[in-house]
């Protein structure tokens, strides 16, 4: 029946993306999203719900009744489903919430009736009391590992100073910059037996750095090219005065980058005409490029040498 009832749900309401009905400990009972969605989505929801009802109850404004994460492509609403149960939708952004609540309430209360009087309950944990330990309420095993960029597990720079150093035992590792985060340090033989699978690499296994794309860093250019530094520091006055005449951030304008590639290589024949494709080639947008390909040809063009004025006799 629960299965039944989510697919109706769904004929009925074509702007639910999604479904996911799970239980108040986040374990998945049934979906239609990608099994890694729904099994993530299904422990955020218990999260969701079990904050929200301990907020409702807080309060004093009656049971809780749903939560609603609105997003730039639609929302994400969960409601109580029976006793132990929780019903999430995943919608478009078209989607008329209040006129859905009405319909996935009952949808919710009918697939909750459903589980109530089959099993008397879902998953491992019934929902508890409203101001029992939030940690209790809703099991942190349940949820989804963190996934943390790179960095943040371990900085680029720790990484550099352990290959440059390389340390043979933990309390030199320890030493380290970058390695004295807590975190970092109980993963310490780890790092060491990453560093110990680098030393039997052979060398043609070692990683190649791969050629650099691209103009060097600005504060490089003096040295490595006077003129085109001179270029771009006039281009760089065009961005900032015309961005300024406009009320508009300079990085809005244009970006740094392209500014900094159209300086250090610019066209071949500096014209309006040449100065317009060269930014396009960059993924500017025609209004940026109207406001900017005529100061910047002119910038483009390396000023004339001042010459010394000479006096008869």
């Amino acid at each position: 029946m629960v299965g039944t009832e989510l697919r109706r749900l769904r004929r009925r309401r074509p702007e639910v993306a999604g479904s996911v009905l799970a239980g108040t400990d986040g374990l998945l009972i049934s979906s239609d999203l990608p099994a890694t969605d729904a099994t993530h989505l299904a422990a955020l929801a218990a999260a969701s719900f079990g904050l929200g009802h301990r907020v409702a109850d807080t309060v004093r404004q009656g049971g809780f009744r749903e939560s609603v994460v609105r997003t730039d492509a639609g929302a994400v609403v969960t409601y109580p489903a029976g006793r132990n149960a929780l019903l999430t939708l995943v919608t478009t952004p078209e989607t008329d919430l209040e006129s859905l609540h009405d319909d996935a309430r009952a949808v919710a209360s009918r697939a909750g009736s459903a589980l109530d009087r089959g099993t008397g309950r879902v998953g491992a944990t019934p929902l508890p009391e409203a101001h029992a330990t939030l940690a209790v309420r809703t099991p942190m095993a349940s949820l989804p590992r963190r996934d943390a960029a790179p960095g943040r597990v371990l900085p680029d720079s720790a990484i550099v100073a352990a290959a440059e150093l390389d340390p043979k035992d933990e309390k030199t590792l320890l030493t380290l910059p970058g390695f004295g985060g807590r975190s970092v340090r109980r993963l310490a033989r780890t790092w060491l037996a990453a560093l110990d699978d680098a030393r039997q690499l052979p060398d043609d296994a070692l990683p190649v750095a791969p050629a650099v794309e691209g103009p060097p860093p600005p504060h490089r250019w003096a040295e490595r090219d006077p003129v085109a530094a001179a270029r771009l520091a006039r281009c760089r006055e065009v961005v900032v005065r015309i961005a300024g005449s406009h009320d508009l951030p300079a990085e809005n304008l244009i970006t740094p980058d392209s500014i900094r590639r159209l300086a250090w290589v610019p066209p071949e024949e500096v014209t309006e005409e040449t100065v317009a494709e060269t930014l396009r080639g960059f993924g500017a947008r025609e209004w940026q490029i109207g406001l900017l390909k005529a100061d910047l040809t002119g910038a483009l063009h390396d000023p004339l040498p001042a010459t010394t004025p000479t006096h008869p006799g």
